[in-house]
């Protein structure tokens, strides 16, 4: 249980980062895996720069 609460902190710390870079747009979850890794973020940065 104390794992998935660290990664639900982990997950909206990067919310709050994600909004802080792009606060137009609004952002409901976001996914980090099990390992701790942030693929998310590149691949979502990659898709924003397509409409930015």
């Amino acid at each position: 249980m104390n794992g998935r609460r660290e990664r639900m902190r982990k997950e909206n710390e990067y919310v709050a980062y994600l909004q802080r870079l792009y606060p137009e747009l609004q952002i409901n979850s976001v996914y980090i895996n099990e390992i701790g890794q942030n693929n998310d973020k590149k691949a979502f940065e990659a898709g924003i720069a397509q409409y930015v």
